[in-house]
């Protein structure tokens, strides 16, 4: 963390050194796109520490939901694919009468 960081900063001053001469809104407006950016690295970030740290829960949500991860849930953090789960679960329990063969009689 402490490197992307750095990198960060490294990226922000080299734009500030290189258009310190122009238009302020047009500074303020490449301001802004970059960070827009860093902040779409830290979800980018968060998503993929989520993959890294419940890599078993994942699998076994994709499982559960049909080999596709509902959206937003990795964004969400560790918790919420552990509810996740836990929701697909509790609605398989559920479901366990549905599941079963009908009885016919034997007229």
């Amino acid at each position: 963390a402490e490197k992307v960081t750095d990198m960060l900063i490294t990226i922000w001053n080299l734009v500030d050194e290189n258009h310190a001469s122009e238009d302020p809104d047009l500074l303020q407006e490449r301001g802004a796109h970059l960070k827009n950016k860093i902040i779409a690295m830290g979800k980018m970030a968060k998503i993929f520490k989520t993959l890294r740290e419940e890599n078993e829960s994942v699998v076994v949500l994709k499982g559960l939901a049909g080999g596709q991860v509902p959206v937003g849930v990795l964004q969400q953090g560790p918790e919420a694919v552990k509810q996740s789960i836990n929701t697909f679960q509790g609605a398989r329990t559920m479901d366990r009468g549905n599941e079963k063969r009908p009885n016919f009689s034997a007229n």
